[in-house]
């Protein structure tokens, strides 16, 4: 009776039941003509081995009926003591279940391996006493079972990387997950040898000698997982790659070795018989692989099992023989081939045919695998897939769009990294241009919400500069700009630096090269990169430069100036007009040069007040207004409330012009003063106006408020040294002493305060106070700074 005539559900039923019956039952329901068996072989399920139990559960995985296998492995896992060996080989059967079903799933996590590993977990809690599976007489199998979840892994990782862009990176990582795996059968061998040959060197039960035999077929299983793991290597690399030869060679050597110690016509000796086969086909060596497959076939029963069929197909097609290789497809899936037996490896036999015949339903056929078999197999059609797109040319390959609406469906699955790996490929091997921008810009959008920007920035710089005459190509390669500011690590910035400077010169023309120059030259200036930022953003300028630009790169000028120490502006000063020196031929530029000049050029460089263009807005005005008062101190309404983004500059060109010119700095003080000024510029005009007390009083107030009140005190000295006012000068020794005796002694900051104060005294004609300071310095706490020392030899010698 097929068990949806029972009333109950599955999970329900088993509890009424013994699971013995409930597996004869559910066995029964499988053996169809329309089921095949469960090791791949055509025909009905039937027994493949002498352990039924075993056969049902591979039956139940094959047909993806994982919660009938997982009920079934858990009720009888139940039913044995922990120590027994049946409740061992249910709780592997269980667990391989568990990594099947979340193989057939597609998400293999920490979460899903934690879960596979439960089974095992759970078993030693039912140990009791002994407390560790080193004690279970089923060891080393439950250890192969954990060495088989690490496979799995492995396998995952594999598939997953063959579909992402080959870096070095992804390869590495890859290669160490199957090495691990690799070196967990072959230390569990090793174990399973010495434990065989520890019980055949004395007599044993017929128990014992069962159980021999059980090790012998563990022996022969860990070989075929060892070889199989070597062949997954291959696929680590790209098709027809050295590196995928080689990996194929080094697994053809290791199935020989496996080879030489298994007996003649066992069923693991077959298996690794067919693995050798498949590496010989991937060396690219035909002839070895139709002599080893031929022989091989030698030793099959009738009919030829699914794998083995698979990779004559293969073999087929890589022959060019592909009338063979259709001929065997169709009396396999006849006309209707969704409804054909199941088997993996012919299923991707026939996509690899479909490929290669530039068949038009292979994106139906990558979807009904789906259907029949679950993600991981979907995953490795897709590699086959994207190999085939990326081994060959454009003509011979696979139509890109079926690629990418592979990769919309896994979007719209809520898989958004493979999504985006599947539409970057897509983009990689489309040659219609705009169709590529498309399908980079959707790659994008996936990874970014996969969280990974740095797949999303590769997919699009790369897709457009192959694909620069593209319509969107400029803004696209822009958009990998914003996808890279979002990476929080070293280095992100200097990457977004590099693609604004990349979209500026693949498309010098474009809305978004505008952008990336004005995006670049902030980003430089938000470094303090003050002088790149400037120079960078001249460079850009042209006789088709907008206002924008050419005030956007004056501005960035300004901001070097303003921001540089005093001891270089002179320096930059000379820069700034070298740099527009062969600009100013051109009107829109020479215009905003014009009014720059009333900021940055000392007054004896200013052209004269013809050469300056009318104003046709409040900043030029300003300008045209503060060069007409450095020449000759006129005040108007307009320098009276400076444009909030002229304002920094206008006051260090007229703190400049104080310190330069000190018969202005009265003039300049009262029109400052009215201006929102900072105690940096408050200090010093405050002097300049006659109002020391008032600076006094504002430097102490200042001070008190601040961390570091030493620069205020200094300000104020300096200030006050300057001033053409004697008793100003005279008490600028006090602050200078006053400030030395707040610092460290013998510090630094100390020897300069104290410096200031006896270099002021000789500018005031005090030789003799200046020089017994100076001496007693040198004499009680001379510096170790050479130039330091200097200064004071050379106010005793004055």
């Amino acid at each position: 009776m097929p068990i949806a005539c029972f009333s109950l559900p599955i999970h329900e039923f088993s509890e009424l039941i013994d699971s013995r019956f409930l597996v004869a039952i559910i066995l029964a329901t499988l053996a169809t003509p329309a089921v095949v068996r469960a090791d791949g072989f055509s025909g009905v399920v039937q027994r493949q081995t002498d352990d039924r139990d075993q056969d049902l559960i591979e039956a139940l995985i094959t047909h993806r009926r994982f919660v009938e296998a997982k009920e079934i492995c858990s009720s009888e896992f139940l039913r044995f003591d922990a120590k027994s060996d049946e409740a061992a080989k249910w709780a592997i059967r269980w667990s391989n279940v568990l990594v099947k079903e979340i193989e057939s799933g597609g998400k293999f996590d920490n979460q899903s391996i934690e879960k596979c590993r439960e089974p095992i977990t759970t078993l030693v809690d039912r140990l009791g006493s002994l407390k560790t599976l080193d004690d279970h007489r089923r060891s080393a199998f439950l250890g192969a079972q954990t060495d088989r979840i690490r496979a799995s892994i492995a396998r995952q990782v594999v598939v997953a990387a063959s579909v992402s862009p080959s870096t070095e990176r992804r390869v590495e990582d890859a290669s160490s997950i199957i090495s691990q795996a690799t070196q967990g059968f072959v230390d569990l061998a090793k174990v399973v040898d010495g434990n065989r040959a520890s019980m055949d060197t004395k007599a044993i039960t017929p128990e014992e000698k069962a159980f021999s035999a059980d090790l012998k077929r563990l022996h022969n299983e860990l070989r075929i997982e060892i070889v199989s793991l070597a062949l997954l290597q291959t696929d680590v690399f790209p098709p027809g790659s050295r590196d995928r030869t080689a990996a194929a060679s080094r697994a053809q050597r290791e199935a020989d070795t496996a080879f030489k110690e298994l007996p003649i016509d066992s069923p693991a000796r077959l298996e690794i018989e067919r693995l050798r086969t498949t590496a010989i086909l991937r060396t690219g060596d035909l002839q070895l692989a139709e002599r080893s497959l031929a022989e091989l076939a030698t030793k099959l029963p009738r009919p030829i099992p699914h794998r083995v069929m698979a990779l004559r197909i293969d073999l087929d097609l890589a022959q060019g023989n592909r009338s063979k290789a259709a001929e065997r497809l169709g009396a396999f899936y006849g006309t209707q081939p969704d409804d054909a037996p199941l088997s993996v490896e012919m299923d991707l036999a026939r996509l690899a045919y479909l490929i290669d015949t530039r068949n038009k339903s292979v994106g139906q056929w990558l979807t009904s695998i789906s259907a029949r078999h679950g993600a991981y197999a979907r995953r490795r059609a897709e590699a086959i897939s994207l190999g085939n797109l990326r081994a060959k040319g454009t003509d011979d390959a696979i139509d890109p769009a079926i690629i990418a609406a592979q990769g919309a469906d896994w979007l719209r699955r809520g898989d958004s990294a493979r999504a985006g790996a599947l539409l970057a490929a897509a983009a990689k091997a489309e040659r219609d241009d705009d169709l590529a921008i498309n399908y980079a810009i959707k790659s994008a959008a996936a990874f970014v919400k996969a969280k990974q920007p740095a797949q999303a920035a590769a997919t699009l710089t790369a897709v457009t500069i192959a694909h620069s005459a593209a319509k969107q190509a400029a803004n696209a390669h822009l958009q990998a700009a914003v996808v890279l500011s979002q990476i929080q690590q070293d280095g992100a910035a200097k990457d977004v630096e590099n693609a604004l400077l990349q979209t500026q010169k693949t498309w010098p023309e474009s809305d978004a090269a505008a952008k990336a120059r004005q995006w670049v030259i902030t980003l430089l200036a938000r470094q303090d990169r003050l002088q790149e930022a400037a120079q960078l953003a001249t460079s850009f300028l042209n006789d088709a430069s907008t206002s924008q630009e050419i005030a956007a790169t004056i501005d960035a000028w300004m901001k070097l100036v303003v921001d540089s120490n005093e001891s270089v502006q002179a320096k930059t000063l000379s820069e700034f007009q070298l740099a527009f020196e062969s600009l100013k031929q051109f009107p829109a530029i020479a215009r905003g040069y014009a009014f720059a000049e009333a900021f940055l050029l000392d007054v004896n460089q200013l052209s004269d007040t013809q050469s300056i263009p009318k104003a046709t807005n409040i900043h030029e005005t300003f300008a045209a207004d503060l060069a007409g008062f450095r020449r000759n101190q006129t005040v108007t309404d307009t320098l009276k409330s400076p444009p909030e983004r002229r304002r920094d500059i206008a006051q260090w060109r007229l703190m400049r012009d104080g310190k330069l010119n000190p018969k202005h700095r009265s003039t300049i003080a009262q029109l400052i003063s009215s201006w929102d000024a900072g105690w940096e510029q408050q200090i010093p005009l405050l002097v300049w106006a006659g109002k020391r007390e008032q600076a006094e009083t504002l430097a102490k107030e200042t001070a008190a408020a601040a961390d570091q009140p030493a620069p205020i005190w200094k300000l104020l000295a300096n200030t006050l040294a300057n001033s053409q006012n004697r008793t100003d000068q005279l008490q600028g020794v006090q602050v200078w002493d006053q400030l030395a005796a707040g610092l460290p002694k013998s510090s630094v900051p100390w020897h300069e305060a104290k410096l200031g104060a006896i270099e002021l005294l000789i500018k005031l004609g005090e030789q003799a106070d200046a020089q017994r300071r100076a001496k007693y310095v040198l004499l009680t706490n001379s510096p170790a700074d050479a130039t330091l020392r200097q200064r004071y030899e050379s106010a005793v010698k004055k």
